[in-house]
């Protein structure tokens, strides 16, 4: 699918082809179902093209899409279409993020599921997520269809490329429409694998020293391409441990998920960098 990897200029047109393309893709993935979720790109400094309210994201046509102002303000549409309730969520990245051009708010069964049960998303079982999302935090509760939404976002989206939303999906963002995707795909793949291995009977956890040198190597990477995404910017160049993330703690509702092999999790880790978590099934 071309279009979603679209370049900064490119022109309305593909950036319309480009949301229905990623739609279609989640829907048929399952990180979106009925009418849920919403995607947009930015068309430029002041303007948004994002997928409307009431519709389902696999079954839109180009003439759905809406462009408003970074202040909410519908500027064009067609077929009657109105503006999303969560419209504020994404401009309130594009208002803090300048290097990102596409945000995806999806509803991803596995990753939300871990919300609703009120575990940390597990940043320290699969190598990739170390090298590529990082920390991924889960943000506090919001009224749906709110002005919550935007602002839960907020403390966490300046710094990382994923983010849970409580009970309520994810929020990921990218230079494009390809590179969100991929952050998201990648979520939902961890939180599946997870899933799956509970129910296999345990978790093994990557030791500590070993996402040290994967988070440097992600660092150092960016560092070299003179360039530091959301999730490289967890840490500094040219060294950094473990990436610092922005989680709300566990007194404050979630709850952290004991290592089955007596390793630290990445949390353990993060929170003083020698405790260790106590031998359990996860």
């Amino acid at each position: 699918m071309p279009h979603l990897s679209f370049p900064p200029d490119s022109p309305e047109p593909l950036l319309r082809l480009a949301i229905l393309e990623c739609g279609q893709v989640c829907y048929a993935r399952h990180l979106m179902t009925s009418n849920d979720g919403n995607i947009s790109v930015r068309v430029d400094e002041s303007r948004v093209l994002i997928t409307p309210a009431g519709l389902c994201k696999g079954r839109m046509d180009a003439d759905d899409l809406l462009i408003v102002d970074l202040r909410g303000n519908v500027l064009a549409s067609a077929n009657d279409r109105r503006p999303s309730t969560e419209t504020p969520m994404h401009l309130e990245v594009y208002k803090l993020r300048p290097d990102v051009r596409a945000v995806i708010h999806a509803h991803p069964i596995f990753a939300t599921a871990l919300t609703v049960a009120g575990l940390d998303f597990p940043d320290d079982i699969l190598p990739e997520v170390a090298l590529t999302l990082g920390h991924v935090p889960v943000s506090a509760y919001a009224t749906p269809s709110s002005h919550e939404d935007a602002e839960v976002v907020r403390p966490l989206i300046r710094d990382h490329d994923a983010i849970l939303l409580r009970q309520h999906g994810s929020l990921t963002v990218g230079k494009n429409l390809e590179e969100a995707l991929i952050h998201l795909e990648r979520l939902e793949h961890v939180a599946e694998v997870f899933h799956h291995a509970r129910q296999l009977g345990g978790v093994a956890r990557i030791p500590p020293e070993e996402l040290r040198k994967l988070a440097n190597s992600k660092l150092l990477r960016h560092c070299e391409e003179g360039a530091l995404p959301g999730a490289a910017r967890q840490g500094r160049c040219p060294d950094e441990a473990i990436p610092k993330g922005d989680a709300v703690s566990s007194d404050q509702g979630i709850a952290s998920h004991p290592s089955t092999s007596g390793v630290p999790s990445a949390q353990d880790a993060r929170n003083d960098g020698r405790r260790q978590s106590p031998r359990s099934k996860s």
